[in-house]
């Protein structure tokens, strides 16, 4: 589990920097191919990522469990599934569970996700999960600590408005809702960044 392995790093004294890289699900065989070949040479580097993170969606559901077994088997990394809300109901998240404890992949990185098709407002499904938070609560309520959960948090505030006081907000309830820890995008403002831990 990746909250597992970064407690491990703490542990240790938390000096020693590390990173993650998150990756699309290929569309094609030759791309899937290609995909394992530089993350199995991202995995041999010097100084490889603790973790690779896949993204998972309506349109890429089996092929981003694909790529995961073949990361984590083809290339011994360990593997994050990136869970979005978007447009995900009870009954499918069950089945992305079933399959992640069936293929032994343990750390989720949940996130509400964007809306679909880009540029129209987010609408969450019949029985769905309008926020990370709510199904961050549903997993832990299901599978317990089985999986590592993850979140994310917004330095800057959170995207589509609310400033500092809402981001905070935000991830205080992802926490106490069970994430074991809080993922930040990039930020070109340390001072933000300070603000919200």
């Amino acid at each position: 589990r990746v909250c597992d392995l970064i407690a491990e790093r703490a542990a240790g004294g938390g000096a020693e920097a590390f990173y993650a890289l998150e990756f699309f699900p290929p569309n094609t065989p030759e791309g899937a191919r290609n995909l394992i070949s530089r993350v199995d040479r991202f995995g041999q580097a010097p100084s490889p990522p603790l973790w690779v993170d896949v993204t998972w969606c309506l349109d890429s559901g089996k092929r981003a469990m694909e790529t995961l077994v073949a990361a984590k088997a083809v290339c011994g990394l360990a593997v994050q599934l990136h869970l979005s809300c978007t447009g995900l109901t009870r009954d499918m998240a069950d089945g992305v569970l079933e399959d992640c404890v069936e293929a032994r992949i343990f750390s989720l990185m949940i996130l509400r996700g964007d809306p679909q098709p880009p540029g129209s407002e987010w609408e969450c499904p019949h029985d769905g999960f309008p926020r990370a938070r709510d199904l961050v609560a549903y997993i832990r309520r299901k599978h317990g600590d089985t999986f590592s959960i993850a979140v994310a948090g917004h330095p800057g505030g959170l995207p589509g408005g609310g400033g500092l006081d809402a981001a905070v907000h935000n991830v205080r309830d992802k926490v106490d809702a069970g994430a074991d820890y809080v993922v930040c995008q990039v930020g070109f403002d340390a001072s933000e960044y300070a603000s919200l831990v």
